[in-house]
């Protein structure tokens, strides 16, 4: 359990974000990259522990909910990132996280999912990037001692 809302227990230190939504934000969107942004993460783009599952290098429509996965050379290659549809402002993607994050890293997670999917939660790390809903993002605080406290009853 991450947090005990009959307690009002929250010993993760655990915050849902909404970085941006995709109707209510999009005039901060750009459709091409340019300095001074970062891409739009969307939830099609993850995948269970794969912050690369989709890219829309080649695609014409944004309609379709499945994008086109990396061949394996592409999946070997770490420097190799997938193209957005949309690139954000990082310091919108800064103001948003409000200083309370300093890694440089995120974990999101899909809001929503397809009914035919074998996983109840699908996430990843992602880069420190824009998400949009429904690619929501989990922040946890993570010092020294929040390991110490929570897991010395094992």
């Amino acid at each position: 359990m991450l947090v005990n809302e009959k307690a009002g227990e929250n010993s993760w230190g655990v915050r849902f974000l909404a970085m941006f939504h995709m109707a209510n934000d999009s005039e901060l969107f750009v459709s091409e990259p340019r300095e001074g942004y970062v891409p739009l993460y969307e939830a099609k783009m993850i995948w269970q522990f794969d912050h690369r599952l989709g890219t829309y290098k080649s695609v014409s429509d944004r309609n379709s909910t499945h994008l086109p996965t990396p061949a394996p050379e592409q999946y070997a290659n770490p420097h190799w990132t997938l193209q957005p549809w949309y690139w954000v402002p990082v310091e919108e993607v800064e103001a948003r996280l409000e200083e309370k994050w300093q890694e440089p890293w995120l974990l999101a997670y899909r809001r929503i999912t397809n009914a035919t999917n074998e996983r109840t939660v699908i996430m990843s790390v992602i880069p420190r990037v824009g998400a949009a809903d429904p690619a929501m993002v989990m922040l946890l605080r993570h010092d020294d001692h929040v390991l110490e406290d929570d897991f010395k009853s094992f």
